[in-house]
């Protein structure tokens, strides 16, 4: 009966540690799916991959944002939450918003590329979305967590 008690007091340690770590109120992926996205695979054949992270800028304190790719809705980034999303090649209009705001920045895609951009908010309240590096892009991701997209 002892170790039954100390295997459920571990398990609910962990899940409480767990559910610390996630961002509140963002859904975020499997553990298997954010590793997968944080190896920077190249996208499937005739495709394009593009990161979107809402990072914590200087004085912006990273609200979450709602994020779009054209019509499509992926779903709320909290700071330090991130999206791959494999896109046809094509020019795409990426929306981040939140309660007061929104930010967007267009985007064009070729087959085989990789972008990586970032949404946050400007000191004073303004949303905004933009391109970084291959480098900088890498290092959001690898220092946060992906976020779950609506299906």
């Amino acid at each position: 009966m002892r170790r039954v008690s100390a295997g459920v007091s571990v398990l609910v340690g962990f899940l409480l540690l767990l559910a610390a770590c996630a961002p509140p109120g963002v859904p975020v992926a499997d553990p298997n799916y954010d590793a997968q996205g944080k190896r920077f695979e190249a996208p499937s054949q005739g495709m394009a991959a593009l990161y979107i992270a809402n990072v914590d800028r200087p004085n912006s304190g990273a609200p979450p944002l709602t994020v779009s790719i054209g019509p499509r809705q992926l779903g709320t980034l909290a700071n330090s939450t991130w999206y791959r999303v494999e896109l046809a090649p094509g020019t795409y209009d990426v929306r981040a918003t939140d309660n007061n705001s929104a930010g967007r920045h267009y985007v064009s895609l070729w087959p085989g590329e990789m972008r990586f951009l970032i949404a946050y908010v400007r000191a004073g309240g303004a949303v905004d979305v933009g391109q970084v590096s291959k480098e900088e892009g890498q290092q959001y991701v690898l220092g946060g967590q992906r976020a779950r997209a609506s299906e």
